[in-house]
């Protein structure tokens, strides 16, 4: 059961004054009889009661060392600030290299926005992209911004069956050979809940979606196996694709209006995607920023503070102009009072730490270091030879870190040199306070972080992190390896992935019927529950069994258009056995849920609207088996059903009419 809070601060000024003076005629004999307050008495029980109204109040407040004291006692420490996190589009009109580390900044001059980029980057002098699927072709326009958007298109099935994809790049002249890799941003179409593959939340152990294989247009048509960093985890998220220039890329026909055509493949040889990925935008020359910059504060600038130190408690190391720093990246050495080099690390606070504990706590807000007082935390003395300290960090950080998408941005190097970042900057935060530290925490105790019950199985299932898991169902005593028995200890977990659906979803050609999950995500899972699980438990994850449903239907009427109808009944009744927004409330065919006949007839009926009489619908699961349309048909208790038929017959309406018949 849950405890009530404590309340400390349960007194008030009035209801103590209030108490006292009722006491006042019984304790003094009713010798004293002005209990008014122009009394000096009566003042003095006022003011006394004063006093203690507030010592109550310090009671009940908990100051922010102990805070932090009590969630360092669970594992956890108030979160330092954080840089935000895009991508910067390179759009100058020729090759070049792009080292890591360069700093871009707003062509507005007046603006402190500073991002860095993580990594180095060959920059090709592309114009347009085509792109080519068995499912159509889109050709990027170079008078978009960004430049190549494409229109969304599938890329791959999800039918187990091989594809390929392939990528025509329209070069301004031929390439040159590079020793930094390129890149392409694939943008999918995705409104799934699976960070970007440049994210600060994005997961890396993640398995692949599918086995992808990835190839270049060598010499004589050839075509040669080529060597990727794959961010997108074979197209089940939006990322960067980083590949090396091979040295004998060779243009795959001739030049048109001065653009060289390279080509770019990749294929699988079975689509295991839980849903057929769709491209919404290239955009190549891409590379990630974040929004820090390391900054080396000048040795002349500590020595003027360290001169004017005294072994006294409260000094502080300002940083007056330089920009506020994040405060894990801090690196600080000062010399000891013997002349050696001591680091110096950063901590939330000083009230834990000890007089030979070489600590500061960053103050971003005031954009300085403080130090101990010499009983908690120690005292920076600085003697020795110059100089006596060396500070660097990263500045940056925070919320104003957060822009939007398609902003204009400059570095430092050439001022003429322009980016545009394709997509939002993302994850800045500014440093957690004590308070902010202790709702998280208190949130995070809340977690179901152990597998013990059904439902825990199931709630850790569908919050795998860097995968979509939209329903899972556990069945304790399930062993496959025992089917007829109950196991004791044995637990089987069904997962259903999330897969898109909207309004008229079933027309499109990424219309999946019956989910499953991948190999990669089926292996997350499997980690996840089995880091999770009780000692002498055995786990199973697999993909639900679909139960394909044969549906025969007796219908009355005259219908307008009668195929149009049938189309409508069979959308409606697919939609209504859907695993993911079907059932009776919208949010999925419950697991192992019978088929009942009345249901199923209810559900047309709703569908065919006035004018159409259903009188009956029958379902059955094997082709060979009579239709039932009286009884409910059971399922397995890990089963899900899919429409495979629906069989419509019709029946005339009687002539005539009026009377009772």
């Amino acid at each position: 059961m849950s405890l009530a809070p404590v309340t400390l601060d349960d007194l008030r000024w009035r209801d103590m004054v209030t108490a006292i003076r009722e006491r006042i005629a019984a304790v003094s004999g009713e010798r004293w009889t002005l209990h008014a307050p122009v009394d000096p008495g009566v003042t003095l029980l006022e003011l006394f009661a004063y006093l203690l109204e507030q010592r109550v109040y310090w009671l009940d407040q908990v100051p922010p060392p102990l805070i932090n004291a009590m969630i360092a006692l669970l594992g956890a420490e108030p979160r330092p600030a954080r840089a935000a996190v895009t991508l910067m589009e390179i759009t100058t009109p020729n090759q070049m290299d792009l080292a890591s580390g360069e700093v871009f900044q707003r062509r507005e001059q007046d603006s402190p926005l500073r991002f860095t980029s993580e990594q180095a980057l060959a920059v090709l002098p592309l114009q347009r992209i085509e792109v080519v699927s068995e499912y159509g072709h889109t050709l990027g326009e170079a008078d978009t911004q960004p430049r190549w958007s494409a229109r969304p298109l599938t890329l791959l099935n999800a039918d187990h069956e091989p594809g390929e994809v392939a990528l025509t790049l329209w070069l301004d002249g031929a390439v040159a050979p590079s020793t930094e890799s390129a890149s392409i941003l694939l943008e999918l179409e995705n409104t799934l809940p699976i960070p970007h593959g440049w994210a600060l939340e994005a997961v890396e152990d993640v398995g692949v979606a599918a086995e992808i294989q990835w190839r270049y247009s060598g010499p004589a048509g050839t075509r040669r196996p080529l060597k990727v960093e794959d961010g997108s985890q074979g197209l089940r998220r939006c990322g960067v694709v980083r590949y090396q220039i091979p040295a004998d890329w060779t243009p795959i026909g001739a030049p048109v209006n001065g653009l060289t055509p390279y080509g770019i493949s990749f294929s699988v040889s079975a689509g295991t995607f839980s849903a057929p990925p769709r491209l919404r935008r290239l955009v190549p020359n891409v590379v990630t920023a974040g929004n820090r910059v390391r900054v080396q504060v000048p040795a002349d600038e500590l020595e003027a503070q360290i001169e004017q130190w005294l072994p006294l408690p409260g000094l502080a190391l300002d940083l007056f102009d330089h920009a506020p720093p994040l405060e894990d990246s801090v690196e600080l050495r000062l010399r000891d009072r013997h002349g050696d080099w001591l680091e110096w690390e950063p901590v939330s606070d000083l009230a834990r730490q000890g007089p030979e504990n070489a600590v500061f706590t960053v103050d971003r807000a005031r954009n300085r270091f403080n130090f101990g007082d010499g009983l908690t935390g120690r005292l920076p003395v600085a003697r020795g030879p110059d100089p006596r300290g060396e500070l660097r960090y990263l500045a940056g950080g925070g919320e104003a870190g957060n822009v939007g998408a398609g902003l204009d941005w400059v570095t430092d190097a050439v001022a003429d040199r322009l980016a545009v970042n394709p997509v939002p900057a993302r994850g800045g935060r500014e440093s957690e306070t004590s308070e902010g530290a202790r709702t998280r925490v208190s949130a995070e105790l809340a977690e179901r972080v152990r597998a013990i019950t059904a439902s825990d199985f199931e709630h850790l299932t569908v919050t795998t992190p860097g995968i979509h898991i939209a329903r899972a169902k556990a069945i304790p005593g399930m062993h496959p390896g025992f089917p007829c028995v109950s196991v004791a200890g044995a637990v089987s977990v069904f997962a259903v992935p999330g897969v898109p659906r909207w309004t008229g979803w079933l027309e499109a050609d990424v219309a999946v019927t019956a989910p499953k999950p991948d190999a990669g995500a089926l292996d997350a899972i499997r980690r996840r529950l089995d880091q999770r699980r009780l000692l002498t438990t055995e786990v199973f994850v697999a993909e639900p069994r679909y139960r394909r449903v044969e549906v025969e239907a007796t219908l009355r009427g005259h219908p307008v258009d009668p195929n149009a109808l049938e189309y409508r009944l069979r959308a409606g009744l697919t939609q209504f056995l859907d695993p993911l927004v079907g059932g009776p409330v919208g949010t999925g065919w419950e697991f192992g849920a019978p088929l009942r006949p009345s249901e199923l007839t209810h559900q047309l009926q709703k569908v065919a609207g006035d004018g159409v009489i259903v009188e009956k619908a029958g379902v059955r699961i094997g082709s060979e088996d009579p239709f039932e349309d009286c009884v409910d048909l059971k399922i397995d208790a890990h089963d899900l059903v899919v429409l495979d038929r629906l069989l419509l017959h019709w029946r005339a309406l009687p002539q005539g009419g009026g009377g009772l018949r």
